[in-house]
């Protein structure tokens, strides 16, 4: 089987793939300055979301592979990290998830207009997993802002936010 696809759309697509990578750096970057912090709850926490954005690129590396598209790969941006507190920190993640959001959008748009629908069920996944992740990287951010660096409830929300399993744990 060999499907093509509009060039306009398969640059997107190849575009979105290299914006979850920068997803997973970004969210590998967060992670490590909590370690450093030694917040271990939200540090595993953003791991964890680090990984889950490897997997959302091969979602869109696997629908390319499986139509027999190339994939193309671009380079991926060191992430700019430069946060003062914890609150900082899952602000660039929410505001971050907004913009994964827009080009979600913005391919899906693409894909109706190109008339590529096999892709559509793939992206239409991907707007609800968006929803998901604006939802609770906002919860985060707010609860944070709230917290006012309050130690104690920074710890408790470190402690509650550490319970975080991955996917596949959950399914479990």
């Amino acid at each position: 089987m060999h499907e093509q696809m509009n060039k306009e759309l398969l640059e997107l697509v190849n575009q979105q793939i290299n914006k979850e990578l920068e997803s997973a750096y970004i969210y590998f970057a967060a992670s490590a300055i909590c370690q450093n912090w030694q917040y271990r709850g939200f540090a595993s926490w953003l791991e964890i979301q680090a990984k889950e954005e490897l997997e959302h690129a091969k979602k869109f590396y696997q629908h390319l592979i499986d139509r027999n598209i190339a994939v193309e790969f671009y380079d991926i941006k060191k992430p700019k990290m430069n946060p003062k507190n914890l609150e900082e920190i899952f602000k660039i993640a929410y505001e971050h998830e907004q913009y994964i959001s827009k080009s979600i959008r913005e391919l899906g748009k693409k894909a109706e207009e190109k008339g590529d629908r096999a892709i559509i069920p793939l992206l239409d996944w991907f707007e609800e997993e968006q929803i998901e992740e604006e939802k609770i990287t906002y919860e985060i951010y707010y609860k944070l802002k709230e917290a006012k660096n309050d130690q104690q409830i920074l710890l408790f929300l470190d402690k509650y936010y550490g319970k975080r399993k991955e996917k596949e744990e959950e399914e479990k």
